[in-house]
């Protein structure tokens, strides 16, 4: 075979190998250009979920902290009436004490239950309304009120 033809045909090899080459770079491109614009659409899609579930949480937070509220309020009103109810019936007693009417011993006895039943009712108010505090709902409320 004359070197001029195998000089051609080494050259249209060459030829090839550049066509190929450029076409395999082009392909690079072009994928890392759709994996690059896939990742920036799942990023934005990304920050608008999270965007969403912040707000939906600061409503939660709010809701939670107008309802706990309404909580502390209701309890501190029930604390205050058996407060008031133990110093009624201790006047009571007192008065009972003094006048001595027929049958006060059993009218005492009766109204000692009831202090002693509304004392335990205050104290279990107290020790299960102070055990549940705000501080888990505070750790959370905080986490999604951050930007």
């Amino acid at each position: 075979m004359p070197a001029a033809i195998r000089e051609l045909r080494r050259q249209q090899r060459m030829r090839l190998r550049r066509n190929a080459t450029g076409r395999s770079v082009a392909v690079l491109c072009v994928t890392a250009l759709i994996l690059a614009a896939a990742l920036e659409y799942s990023i934005v899609t990304l920050e608008d979920q999270i965007s969403g579930l912040k707000q939906s949480g600061r409503s939660a937070c709010q809701f939670a902290k107008s309802e706990f509220s309404m909580a502390v309020d209701t309890i501190t009103n029930v604390t205050q009436t058996l407060q008031q109810q133990i110093q009624s019936d201790r006047s009571i007693i007192a008065t009972l004490n003094t006048t001595q009417p027929a049958g006060h011993q059993g009218i005492i006895a009766t109204l000692n239950n009831d202090i002693m039943h509304d004392q335990k009712i205050e104290l279990g108010i107290a020790n299960n309304f102070t055990s549940i505090g705000p501080s888990p709902f505070n750790i959370f409320c905080a986490t999604v009120s951050q930007p």
